[in-house]
């Protein structure tokens, strides 16, 4: 057998010939006349584009792509922006405007010359070696098994701006740096570790009526570890006080040592303590303790001390570990901003440590987002904002603070379809920071803005704290459509899941296939929902299999619920609650 000999060459002219060969072959491909720039780690922006003298950064590119259109407009097959295999640092969004984009026949594409090691990296990296011993005074507040295994890092030192405090009370991770390590979020200090405490019962629930508050809330806790907790700098307490679909942290007022009573310093719609129960709570309600150095008990927990701009973790790295990098997100802009630019294509690139949005696409049209790799985001992974024609595809995206991808677009006074699509993609782990209402994909509801007229096919969403999909607005389609392991912290809650409002009619779900999720209805029409169409869809291992509650005109025919605890649930409530009435 003829064994061929591996050559010898430089990387930098490996990958100029993998470079021309991608460009010839899109030529042929599409036209004699198309073109190529290129970019690598190791181009200069002095150089003029080529594979051997390609740029160092993507601006570059982007200005040599307006040029060319400025000296006559773009070749007719139109031109790729082949982009080298490494790392590149962002501080600030990369931008595509109007002038920026093509046309249908010649559009402009953004391409990563190896898929998947082509990084858009906004994170801070710092050294573990560069952390310091805690000071006295924060080592006698830590924990007895933490002493000699937390080292703290000055923030203001590094320029690092996200470092607190919280608001008094939110529901998204509160704005907060992120930290990673080889990959891994590090999780905030918490207390408990796992689980969370039960209210013992409510001395206050804040909230007197509707939209009046007599007080801020108070509650007992069951555990005098609370008398640990220094108020005077600063402590936060989630949970989900009212339902289990509902999680809020709040900063705390005051605690009384000695009666373990802890008083909110903001009210919480609703007021706290079940809704379900008398006006002392259920003694069931779930709450835990957050960004506390006293609670950091394990490896890879971190705090900020937001009076002193100092950040405490116990790493999670071996010994040797001194060469090991941490990195820091503290970027609160998309790495990759669209914005009202057409016939665009990014393929291929991996995306991580930012601390809002990996890629957002405004009032763009004909835009492609296909074969991204999309990890370790505060917010979501990419947002469609309006627009028409614009696709995300074949996405793999996991760890984000937000949802996975979110859609909007359309009229809904007119009811003229936007046509935005998320399909083929694999998307898992999200609504890490923003625990409900921040689903695999978004689609017109709960501030994703309205949306007509999307599609929604072929993805597959697991491992989600709340929904695998929530929708609302008119006229989309769901189909072949995979979602398992969902609502796995929250409650009352569905695989696929709308709610209250009755003019949300012409949605099609068809031929989805939901599964393994316990606490999760597979379809949930909730509350007045209407003018739906289900089909050809399977629940299996679900809570329930489809749920129909006081909408009108919803058609659930020809699906399959099995191994769940109830397949069909409908109830009259829209009657009783008018919700046909705009008044």
């Amino acid at each position: 057998m003829l064994k061929c000999r591996p050559l010898s060459l430089p990387a930098e002219v490996l990958f100029g010939v993998a470079f021309s060969l991608l460009c010839s072959v899109g030529a042929s491909a599409k036209a004699p006349e198309a073109s190529c720039f290129f970019v690598s780690p190791r181009g200069a922006d002095s150089g003029d584009g080529s594979a051997a003298r390609p740029f160092a950064t993507l601006e570059q590119a982007r200005e040599a792509v307006r040029a060319l259109k400025a000296a006559g407009g773009l070749p007719a097959g139109g031109i790729t922006v082949s982009v080298g295999p490494g790392h590149y640092a962002r501080r600030t969004s990369f931008v595509l405007g109007p002038q920026d984009g093509g046309s249908a026949e010649a559009p402009v594409v953004w391409k990563a010359a190896s898929p998947g090691n082509v990084v858009l990296d906004a994170g801070t990296q710092v050294r573990l070696s560069d952390f310091q011993q805690p000071v006295a005074e924060d080592l006698r507040r830590l924990d007895g098994s933490a002493v000699g295994k937390v080292v703290s890092l000055d923030l203001a030192f590094l320029g690092i701006v996200h470092v607190g405090p919280y608001p008094l009370s939110f529901d998204n991770g509160g704005g907060l740096l992120e930290l990673y390590l080889e990959g891994e979020r590090q999780p905030v200090s918490r207390w408990p570790n796992q689980g969370a405490a039960k209210i013992e019962r409510i001395v206050d629930k804040g909230e007197s009526a509707p939209g009046q508050f007599k007080g801020k809330g108070r509650f007992v806790a069951r555990e005098e570890r609370v008398g640990r907790w220094p108020v005077e700098r600063g402590v936060w307490v989630e949970g989900y006080w009212r339902v289990p679909w509902d999680v809020r942290a709040v900063k705390v007022e005051q605690i009384d040592f000695a009666s373990r009573e802890v008083a909110l310093g903001a009210p919480v719609a609703g007021g706290i303590g079940s809704k379900y129960a008398g006006a002392q709570g259920s003694g069931a309600e779930p709450w835990w303790a957050i960004n506390l150095l006293e609670e950091i008990d394990r490896p890879g927990e971190w705090c900020v001390d937001f009076q002193t701009r100092r950040l405490h973790w116990w790493p999670a790295a071996g010994e040797g570990s001194g060469a090991a990098v941490a990195v820091l997100a503290d970027m609160a802009a998309p790495l990759v901003l669209v914005e009202k630019a057409a016939h665009l294509r990014l393929e291929g690139f991996s995306l991580e440590n930012g601390l809002s949005h990996a890629i957002e696409l405004r009032d763009s049209q004909g835009v492609e987002v296909a074969g991204c790799r999309i990890r370790n985001v505060a917010g979501s992974g990419v947002v469609v904002n309006r627009g028409e024609g614009n696709t995300v595809r074949s996405c793999d995206i996991s760890s984000t603070g937000h949802s996975g991808i979110v859609l909007s677009g359309g009229d809904r006074a007119t009811l003229s379809p936007c046509w935005n699509t998320a399909e083929n993609n694999h998307i898992q782990k999200v609504g890490v920071l923003k625990k409900t209402y921040a689903p695999g994909i978004l689609v017109g509801i709960f501030g994703a803005g309205d949306a007509v007229g999307c599609r929604v096919a072929h993805n597959f969403i697991h491992d989600v704290p709340h929904a695998g999909i929530q929708y609302g607005g008119n006229d989309h389609i769901f189909e072949y459509n995979e979602v398992s392991h969902a609502v796995l912290t929250s409650d009352d809650m569905g695989a696929f899941y709308t709610t209250n409002d009755w003019t949300s009619c012409g949605n099609v779900l068809r031929y989805n296939f939901v599964h393994h999720s316990p606490n999760a209805v597979g379809f949930y029409l909730d509350d007045g929902d209407g003018g739906d169409t289900l089909y050809g869809n399977v629940a299996c291992e679900m809570q329930g299999g489809f749920a129909v509650c006081g909408g009108h005109y919803n058609s659930v025919r020809n699906n399959i619920a099995f191994r769940c605890k109830r397949g069909l649930f409908l109830d009259a409530r829209g009657v009783a609650r008018v919700y046909d009435k705009t008044s």
